[in-house]
C-alpha cells in the first residue's frame, strides 16, 4: 500500500488558612474575549492518575511559588483566559459556546475555557470554596472546579476529573466528571431561588460536596474523588449571546485536618539555556545554523515545569498547534479570542523563540458558523479573518501557514474544504495577498503532507506552486509535514533534498513542519529523524527541522476518545518525558 494512503487511512481511523482569589479593585484591564483559553494538559503530578500509567515521580515545579494576596488582587491573574476581562468590579465573563469539530466539520464537543496562567489550588484534606456571582439570568452561567485539567489533543479534548456548578435564576445543576469518559459521570439539578446574585459556599468534605448560597443549603454531592489528584483549577462560563455575568470575590478555606495553598507559575520565566541542546547546537552552526521547532500548546507550558523547561531549552521555534485554529480563535462571528496564543507569543519572546502560526485556511477545524456560510461570503469572511489575525500578531508572529494541506487525497486535485468550494484556486491569491498586506515581513508558507517522496503528488503540487508564482502570489516557503506514521512508510533523504533544490530554484525555502515517526523499531525512528534532519541541514533554504509535538504524553498521535489515552510513540521524548534514541541520534547530528 502507498504510504500516503497508509496516513489516509490512519487520519479517518484519527475521526471518529484564607487564600483570596479576587476582590474588586481600581486597577482595570481589559483582555480579549476568549476561546482558546483550554487545550489543556496534565500537570505532572497529576499524570499518573489520569493515564493510567506505572506511577511517575511527581516533579515540584522550581518557579512555583505560594501566591500572596496583592498578587492575587492583580488583573493579570486572568488575562490569559478566554472569555474573561478583568474590572473594576470582579472577573466579567462572556460565554462563548466554543466547541470542537472532527475533522469532517460535524459534531461538536464542549470545550469551555480554563485559567491554566492564573493561581490554582493545592490542596490535602477537606476545603471550602467562597464564590460571589452576579449578573445570574435565565441563561446558565457557571463554575468549574478542574481536579485534572483536561487534555486537548490535536483536536479532540479528554475530560479528566471536574465538578461544574451551572446556575440560573431559578436552579443549581451539578455535573460530575470522573476522568473516565467523555460526559459527565452524573448531574444533578435542584430549585434554587437565586435571584440575580449567589453567594455559593461549596464544602469538600470526603467525598462529597455541600453547596449552599449564603445560609440556604442547596444540596449535597458525590464528587466522584475528583480532587484526589491534590489540586484544583479554575474554569469560568456562561452563555453565548447572554449578558455578561461577574465574579465578584473567590475564596478558599482549608477545613479542619485539611490544608490549602495557592500556586502560580511564572510560566514566562526564561528557561536556562544548554549549551549542548538541539537549539544551541544548531544556531552554533556557522555554515548553516536552523532552528529547531515543536508544535506547543499553553496548557503543557502552563501546567507542566517538566515540559517547560524542555520546550523552552531545546527549541528554537514554536508553532501554535491549536491556539490559532479558527474554531478556537475565532469562534463565533465578530468574536475573536487571543488569550491562549497571546500566551504563547509571550513565553516565546522571553525565551528568545520564534513562532510560527498555524493555520489560516484549512479544511479542518473551522467553527459551525463559518461552515454555514453562504459561500458567495466566504472569501470576504477569509479576507477579513486573516487581516485580524495576522494584524494583531504584525512583529510577533514571524512565520504563518497560510494555506493548510490543499491537496486532494487523489494527489491530483485540490482539496474539498469550504474555502476551495467557494473560491477554488484563487484562495491562494485572497489567502497570501491579505497575509503579505496584514505583515509585510512576516514568511507565508503553504504546508503539506505527502511532499517527501517522488510522485503523483508531489508533481502536482510543484505545478500548483509553478502557476501561484507565475500569477505572482506572495507564497515565500512549503512545509514538509515528514509523518512516518506505520511500518512501510519512509523518507529518503535523497529524495527530500532534491525537493528542497528544486523549490531553492523557485526562491522559496522550506521547512520541516510537523515530523513525527512510528516508534516500534527505536533505531528506525531514530534514523529516521537524523536522516531528515541531515537533508535539512545540507540546503540552504531549509530554515526549520521541526516535530508535530514534544512529547508523547501530549501528542497527536494518542488514540482518539480513549480513557485512559492510549499514547503513540512517535516523538523525542516519551510519556515520561524522558529523551528517547531518536533524540539522541538528532543531538549527534548537530554536533
Amino acid at each position: 500500500m502507498d504510504p500516503y494512503q497508509r496516513f489516509r487511512n490512519y487520519m479517518q481511523e484519527k475521526q471518529p488558612g484564607v487564600v483570596e482569589f479576587f476582590r474588586p479593585t481600581r486597577r482595570k484591564v481589559s483582555t480579549a474575549v476568549g476561546v482558546v483559553a483550554l487545550a489543556a494538559i496534565l500537570s505532572t503530578s497529576l499524570v499518573a492518575t489520569h493515564h493510567g500509567h506505572a506511577p511517575q515521580p511527581v516533579v515540584t515545579d522550581p518557579q512555583a511559588q505560594a501566591v500572596q494576596l496583592d498578587a492575587l488582587l492583580s488583573p493579570d491573574n486572568w488575562q490569559y483566559m478566554a472569555g474573561v476581562s478583568a474590572e473594576a468590579d470582579g472577573i466579567h465573563v462572556t460565554g462563548l459556546d466554543r466547541e470542537i469539530v472532527n475533522q469532517d466539520g460535524t459534531g461538536g464537543q464542549p470545550n469551555p475555557p480554563v485559567n491554566l496562567t492564573g493561581p490554582h489550588l493545592e490542596v490535602s484534606g477537606d476545603f471550602e470554596i467562597d464564590a460571589t456571582m452576579k449578573g445570574i439570568s435565565d441563561k446558565p452561567v457557571s463554575i468549574d472546579l478542574y481536579g485534572e485539567v483536561p487534555v486537548v489533543y490535536d483536536e479532540w479534548r479528554h475530560e479528566g476529573a471536574r465538578v461544574r456548578m451551572s446556575l440560573t435564576k431559578d436552579n443549581l445543576a451539578v455535573s460530575v466528571w470522573d476522568g473516565t469518559k467523555e460526559t459527565p459521570a452524573s448531574t444533578q439539578t435542584v430549585a434554587a431561588k437565586l435571584g440575580d446574585k449567589a453567594e455559593l459556599r461549596i464544602k469538600q468534605a470526603g467525598h462529597t460536596i455541600t453547596i449552599a448560597d449564603g445560609p440556604v443549603a442547596l444540596g449535597v454531592f458525590e464528587d466522584g474523588k475528583a480532587f484526589g489528584g491534590g489540586k484544583v483549577w479554575f474554569g469560568l462560563d456562561g452563555t453565548l449571546g447572554a449578558p455578561a455575568w461577574t465574579l465578584s470575590s473567590l475564596k478558599a478555606s482549608a477545613l479542619p485536618g485539611g490544608k490549602v495553598q495557592a500556586q502560580k507559575v511564572d510560566f514566562k520565566k526564561p528557561v536556562a539555556q544548554d549549551a549542548g541542546a538541539l537549539r544551541s547546537l544548531a544556531a552554533a552552526r556557522t555554515a548553516h545554523p536552523i532552528q529547531i521547532g515543536a508544535a506547543v500548546s499553553l496548557d503543557s507550558l502552563a501546567t507542566n515545569g517538566t515540559l517547560r523547561g524542555i520546550v523552552g531549552r531545546e527549541i528554537s521555534q514554536i508553532t501554535t498547534e491549536n491556539a490559532l485554529k479558527l474554531q478556537f480563535v475565532h469562534p463565533q462571528p465578530d468574536v475573536y479570542t487571543f488569550a491562549e496564543a497571546d500566551a504563547l507569543v509571550d513565553f516565546a519572546k522571553a525565551n528568545n523563540i520564534t513562532v510560527h502560526g498555524h493555520a489560516l485556511l484549512f479544511g479542518e477545524a473551522n467553527p459551525a458558523y463559518l461552515q454555514k456560510l453562504p459561500a458567495t461570503e466566504r472569501q470576504k469572511a477569509a479576507q477579513d479573518l486573516i487581516a485580524k489575525i495576522v494584524g494583531h500578531y504584525k512583529g510577533r508572529v514571524a512565520e504563518w501557514d497560510v494555506v493548510n494541506e490543499p491537496l486532494a487525497d487523489d494527489d491530483t486535485s485540490l482539496r474539498t474544504t469550504i474555502w476551495q468550494k467557494a473560491m477554488g484556486e484563487s484562495l491562494f491569491d485572497v489567502g497570501f495577498q491579505a497575509a503579505r498586506q496584514a505583515d509585510p515581513q512576516a514568511k507565508l508558507f503553504i504546508n503539506e503532507y505527502g511532499l517527501e517522496a517522488d510522485g503523483e503528488r508531489w508533481d502536482n503540487f510543484l505545478a500548483l506552486v509553478d502557476r501561484l508564482l507565475a500569477r505572482h502570489v506572495p507564497v515565500d516557503g512549503v512545509g514538509f509535514q515528514a509523518h512516518v506514521y506505520e511500518a512501510g512508510d519512509e523518507i529518503d533523504q535523497t529524495v527530500l533534498r532534491k525537493h528542497f533544490k528544486q523549490l531553492a530554484s523557485r526562491g522559496l525555502v522550506a521547512r520541516i513542519s510537523e515530523m513525527d515517526v512510528h516508534g516500534e523499531d527505536p533505531a528506525f525512528q531514530a534514523g529516521q529523524y537524523a536522516g531528515v534532519l541531515k537533508a535539512c541541514l545540507a540546503e540552504s533554504n531549509c530554515l526549520t527541522f521541526g516535530t508535530w509535538g514534544v512529547s508523547d504524553a501530549f501528542g497527536s498521535t494518542t488514540e482518539a476518545r480513549t480513557y485512559p489515552p492510549s499514547y503513540g510513540d512517535d516523538l523525542l521524548w516519551n510519556d515520561q518525558l524522558q529523551p528517547k534514541a531518536a533524540y539522541s541520534a538528532l543531538n549527534r547530528s548537530l554536533r
